[in-house]
Formats: structure tokens, C-alpha cells, sequence
């Protein structure tokens, strides 16, 4: 199926580790195209250039409202979603949160889409740690491959792209 090329792109997580890099590509690929950042600490173009040229959209991504806010502002095309919670030691220590900002983020973000009547090409981006154990005739592991996740954080992963065909949880 071809798409035609973005022209609003939004980034969820846009100032985290991956979301710095992602920004870069973007520009690179999509030289005419808005991005849009979501983000609960937006970062000051000062102390972080790469989001110079990004509109940013201060939203903690488990608040519905603002996440819609954020959306609706936004209307993208393009969805990268970033956002999240990633450490596992953290999801030890405070699960229930690990799945709301993880998992029910998702659920947000994919509601706002959806109340605002856009259908945008979605990159949902999960972890290896929701494959969980990987037996040896799996690999290598691909996204057919079953879900065993073995941790919280590996859950909430897990559990935000379930609804993807390509996402089989193990028996």
C-alpha cells in the first residue's frame, strides 16, 4: 500500500534517547513536513537543539484530555509513539504506573486519533523484553514470534501492542 508523504508528523517521547535520533531522520526524510512533539518535560531548544524547529505539545500521556489536546492541535499523518516508561527496575518498583503511562498511554493516544476522526500511519514501538523467553528454534525472533513477557515493564509493552496481529501472547 502506498502512502503519500507526511506532512504533519507527531513524536510522542520526542526528547528521550531514541525520540533525539528519530528527529534527525525525520528532518532527513521528510524535509517539508511539520513535526510535533509530545512530551510531559519539554526540553529548551537551548539546552536540547534538536528540537529547534518542533512545535511542542506539553502532554503527560495519561491524561486523556491533554493527549487529545495535543492531537487535536497536531493532526498528523504520521504517528511515531515514543512516549513511555522504560526502565524494568522502575516497573518493579511501581507496576500499576508502569501500565498506565505504557499501556493505557497507548490506549490514549490511539483514542484521541480516533475522536478526532484521523487515521495516520501509526509506528507503535515496543522492546525485545516483550518477547520475553525465547526459545532457540525462535530465533532469530521476529514479530511472529509468541509473547512471553517475564517482567512489568515487559508486560506494558506487551500489553500496548496487543492489537496488532502480529503480537500472539503464549498459552
Amino acid at each position: 500500500m502506498d502512502r503519500q508523504v507526511p506532512s504533519r508528523i507527531l513524536i510522542t517521547g520526542f526528547s528521550g534517547f531514541v525520540g533525539s535520533y528519530l528527529v534527525e531522520k525525520c528532518r532527513e526524510r521528510y524535509p517539508h513536513a511539520q513535526l510535533f512533539g509530545l512530551g510531559k518535560h519539554l526540553p529548551s531548544p537551548a539546552t536540547f537543539p534538536a528540537t529547534k524547529d518542533i512545535i511542542p505539545l506539553p502532554a503527560d500521556i495519561t491524561s486523556p484530555e491533554m493527549v487529545r489536546q495535543a492531537v487535536a492541535q497536531a493532526r498528523p499523518d504520521l504517528v511515531f509513539h515514543l512516549a513511555g516508561q522504560a526502565s524494568v527496575a522502575a516497573s518493579w518498583t511501581d507496576p500499576v504506573q508502569t501500565l498506565k503511562i505504557n499501556a493505557q498511554g497507548a490506549v490514549h493516544l490511539f483514542e484521541a486519533l480516533r475522536a478526532e476522526e484521523l487515521s495516520p500511519r501509526i509506528v507503535l514501538v515496543g522492546s525485545g523484553e516483550q518477547y520475553g523467553m525465547i526459545r532457540p528454534e525462535e530465533n532469530p525472533v521476529n514479530e511472529e514470534c509468541l509473547l512471553r513477557p517475564v517482567n512489568p515493564y515487559a508486560v506494558s509493552k506487551a500489553a500496548r501492542s496487543c492489537g496488532s496481529a502480529a503480537a500472539p501472547f503464549a498459552a
